[in-house]
């Protein structure tokens, strides 16, 4: 269950979604890498909770 609640929103950091937003505005590259992580570990969270 922890692994779906990080893959849903979490996955795929550094794949080609990080490439389509490198192409289209550079300069959001660090925050989108930024949210994209906290999204998972929110996701962790929340799931941890929810299974409890």
């Amino acid at each position: 269950m922890l692994n779906a609640a990080f893959s849903l929103s979490g996955a795929f950091v550094f794949g080609g979604q990080l490439g389509f937003i490198a192409g289209v505005n550079p300069n959001s590259v660090t925050w989108f890498v930024v949210v994209k992580l906290l999204a998972g570990i929110l996701g962790l969270v929340i799931a941890n909770v929810m299974e409890e």
